[in-house]
This record gives C-alpha cells, sequence and structure tokens, in this order.
C-alpha cells in the first residue's frame, strides 16, 4: 500500500459489512488461497492470520475493471466478492493476479493510521 502506508504501520480498524464498505475504502483482509502457491502472503500477525491491506475497486454487482483475472465471461463481480488493489501497482499482489477477494475474509476498514491522518 505505499506509498499510504509503509511496513510497520499500524491502523485503526473499524467492523464494516459488505455493505457498508465503499468503492475507494481501505480494507483489512485475508487473502485469498493460492493453490498454486505463486503468491505468498507475509508472516502472520500475533493472532495467527495473515492479512492484506488494500484499497476497493469494485464491489457486487459493479463491473469487472480491465486487468482483473477473473472466472472467463464475468462481467460483474459476483455477490459475496471485491476487486482490490495496492496503491503501488508494482510491487502489489491483488486482485491482477489473485482474481476476487471473499468479502467474508474482510476484517474491516482501515480509519487512519495511528498516530497519522485519516487514510
Amino acid at each position: 500500500m505505499m506509498p499510504t502506508l509503509t511496513d510497520g504501520d499500524r491502523v485503526l480498524v473499524r467492523r464494516r459489512r459488505l455493505d457498508q464498505v465503499g468503492r475507494g475504502d481501505v480494507v483489512v483482509l485475508e487473502p485469498p488461497l493460492d493453490p498454486s502457491g505463486r503468491y505468498m502472503p507475509g508472516p502472520s500477525g500475533p493472532d495467527g492470520r495473515r492479512w492484506n491491506i488494500k484499497r476497493v475497486a469494485a464491489l457486487p454487482g459493479d463491473p469487472v475493471p480491465a486487468g482483473i483475472t477473473a472466472g472467463a465471461g464475468v462481467a460483474l463481480v459476483p455477490s459475496g466478492a471485491m476487486v482490490v488493489l495496492g496503491d503501488n501497482p508494482a510491487a502489489s499482489v491483488d486482485s491482477r493476479q489473485r482474481g476476487f477477494f471473499p468479502a467474508d475474509q474482510m476484517l474491516g476498514v482501515a480509519l487512519r493510521r495511528l498516530g497519522g491522518s485519516a487514510l
């Protein structure tokens, strides 16, 4: 998420349901499993889970943005899924590589960097 966030930044997260999330929100979510093993998430956090922080690009019912790996012929983001992108496309593993992220693996919306400004 650089330049918005850097490694080690701590963020305040408010739990939200999918219907409370908007395009452009920064969300904290677990990455989908990658059976090929090409896209390994970083180390686990203190709770044993792996978290990604990404910006929402499309929500259920929205057109699938260009460049997103999705099922053949899928024109709209399916129910219960979202398209997320990192702010640094050169270094981000996001929906461009992984496809749709399951909304049920979302913790919530990151509101601000602790000690910093709103996101």
